[in-house]
């Protein structure tokens, strides 16, 4: 016979120094892994199962929560999970819980680690875990238990997020995948396949065909191949975070930012280029910003998922529907091209979002993957600015808390849509610490920021499968489209 099971996310437990260093001082249970907080996510699992989830994260919440459980008596159970240990598995968390309502006695769900470790607990287990003050007497009493407890198979691949490397192998891939996508790791090696065998191909041979002074920003590429219609190559599993995750977490402090800004403009400064003249450099611009723009929305509004969005838009949207954004947005594109008066091409990465960009604050160590790809030098050419919008796109458009889910899209009192961002999205100084250093360099912003909103604005049918990232995406472009106008 099943018992009522409830489970208790125990999150007393604080990040250590070495894992705030990683990705701030962000609480266990609020780590971002794929659009979703690990309360979310054990919140989801424990729903799928049917059964109750309690949340504590203070000693007196513990107390209390110890009280109720002594009054509903000896026959309920209790799966209590510390959020420093989360299993890789997620998805085989549901079907844990659902076993064990069936459990006859305290069980360990895995093994002790440290002072630490989920247990399914009888009810009078579960209350004194819960009333140990502190690690100490905690750890006493998981290891009391321990030494009787029955130990299930770990299943779930249970890690200790204390354990920075351990961390960063659980957020591995946090930002999600395309759906014709597969990654993971193995052991130190992470690795990637698709059905896009020629982008497997480009992202591959990238590494192997930009010249030498580039490569100190890449991550080295190997262990090629295809067959089957997929292709797949792998590179090394740093354990190192990527900006995106660090920014959403607010992780970064103004120096952590000038480093990462340091190391950007110097990759900027290594890319190869030549002059090609104005008229090619500017022809090369419409094709792969305009020309792609234009196709891309075409594409995306004769979708139903696009002409919903649209008709959205035209009745609450700040700028109507996509059609009248695009038109207020081409002749600013073009004015952004005209105005950066370019006569070269450079070897560009093609795609170095914050999510593509992995930096470890404390080395000031950058890398840059999943390249937008490329056989050879000439093949990866592109316009010097669009490596810059990319990089513009999170940290002045807020890119990577749309693409989290971390926003909210509501009508204001004229009835007409508006944008927030968790937390107010990047910092206020970080988008003061960007411009500054365009401007130092002579980079105008008007540029930067007229290829962004093209971004913004093609990269809706990329999102589709996620609707409702769309309109966030839609509002953000509104956004530089009144910024740009304004500033005309």
């Amino acid at each position: 016979m099943a018992h009522d099971l409830t489970v208790i996310l125990d999150d007393r437990e604080a990040p250590p120094p070495e894992v705030a260093a990683a990705i701030g001082s962000v609480r266990f249970r609020h780590i971002l892994r794929r659009r979703r907080r690990l309360e979310d996510e054990v919140a989801a699992a424990a729903a799928e199962a049917g059964v109750r989830l309690r949340v504590v994260d203070s000693d007196a919440a513990a107390v209390t929560l110890a009280g109720w459980i002594e009054d509903r008596g000896a026959g309920p159970y209790y799966l209590r999970l510390p959020s420093c240990i989360a299993p890789l598995r997620m998805e085989e968390l549901s079907g844990l819980i659902a076993k064990g309502a069936y459990a006859l006695e305290t069980m360990m769900v895995a093994p002790l680690s440290g002072d630490e470790a989920p247990m399914l607990l009888t009810a009078a287990d579960a209350a004194a875990v819960l009333r140990a003050e502190g690690r100490e007497a905690r750890r006493a009493v998981l290891l009391s238990l321990g030494d009787t407890a029955q130990r299930m198979i770990d299943h779930l691949e249970m890690v200790d997020l204390r354990d920075p490397r351990l961390l960063l192998r659980f957020l591995a891939g946090s930002t999600e995948a395309r759906h014709f996508n597969d990654t993971g790791t193995d052991g130190r090696v992470f690795r990637k396949s698709s059905t896009d065998v020629a982008k497997m191909r480009g992202e591959h041979g990238f590494f192997h065909a930009v010249p030498e002074r580039m490569k100190r920003f890449l991550m080295p590429t190997f262990d090629y191949w295809e067959r089957d219609g997929r292709a797949g190559y792998a590179m090394e599993h740093l354990a190192v975070p990527d900006a995106a995750l660090q920014l959403v977490h607010d992780a970064f402090s103004p120096a952590d930012f000038e480093l990462l800004l340091d190391q950007f403009f110097a990759f900027l400064d290594a890319r190869a280029s030549g002059p090609v003249g104005r008229a090619e450099a500017r022809a090369t611009a419409d094709r792969q910003i305009i020309d792609k723009l234009n196709a891309r929305l075409d594409a995306f509004l004769s979708s139903e998922v696009g002409a919903r969005l649209d008709r959205i838009l035209e009745a609450a949207g700040p700028r109507g529907g996509l059609r009248t954004m695009q038109a207020a947005a081409l002749p600013l594109i073009e004015r952004a091209l005209d105005g950066a008066d370019v006569d070269r091409l450079v070897v560009a990465h093609g795609d170095p979002c914050f999510s593509n960009i992995l930096f470890d604050r404390r080395l000031g160590l950058m890398r840059l993957i999943d390249p937008r790809g490329a056989t050879t030098a000439e093949a990866a050419l592109m316009h010097p600015l669009y490596d810059l919008a990319k990089f513009s796109h999170s940290v002045l458009g807020g890119y990577d808390f749309i693409n989290n889910g971390l926003f909210s899209c509501s009508l204001d009192d004229d009835m007409r849509l508006r944008l927030a961002l968790d937390g107010g999205g990047p910092p206020t100084w970080a988008d003061a610490a960007f411009r500054a250093r365009l401007a130092a360099r002579g980079e105008g912003i008007a540029q930067v920021r007229g290829v962004e909103v093209s971004l913004f604005l093609s990269m809706l049918p990329l999102h589709a499968d996620q609707p409702r990232k769309l309109a966030g995406f839609a509002l953000v472009a509104a956004a530089i489209l009144e910024e740009l106008e304004g500033a005309a």
